[in-house]
């Protein structure tokens, strides 16, 4: 049962979103951004 050259690519894909998902999840519940602190103007932009 050999799985196709595509489909290895799209299963390998798949799972590269799902733990970027997941990093994302984490990072938004452990850390905090602070906008008064903000630097960058589009932060600067959505402080008001």
């Amino acid at each position: 049962m050999d799985k196709s050259q595509s489909e290895i690519k799209r299963l390998q894909q798949r799972e590269t979103i799902k733990r970027y998902q997941f990093i994302n999840d984490v990072l938004k519940t452990s850390y905090q951004i602070d906008k008064n602190k903000a630097s960058v103007f589009v932060a600067r932009v959505d402080r008001y």
